[in-house]
């Protein structure tokens, strides 16, 4: 009864070293992340470069299109027709 109770507390010790080794490694990449973080906050504050204000989607869409929108079937011109100079019923 002693050996299995001296191997769970062991299990429990173990698993507790486990558990304090992984807290200390997400703690160590947390702390790079704020500092990369950071780091980003500071390079965008210090940019000299203007911002431009943000625009809804939609108009930034129709300002940036250049070019005229594509026609349908329906909206082309018609066709040019010959001009005949000699009537038909001679």
């Amino acid at each position: 009864m002693e050996t299995v109770m001296a191997t769970l507390v062991n299990a429990i010790n173990r698993q507790g070293d486990f558990i304090r080794d992984q807290n200390q490694r997400l703690a160590a990449q947390h702390k790079r992340l704020v500092a990369v973080e950071e780091s980003r906050v500071a390079r965008l504050s210090r940019s000299s470069r203007p911002r431009k204000s943000t625009t809804p989607g939609r108009s930034r869409s129709i300002t940036r299109s250049r070019s005229p929108r594509p026609r349908r079937r329906n909206e082309r011109p018609p066709i040019p027709r010959r001009h005949e100079t000699s009537p038909r019923n001679s």
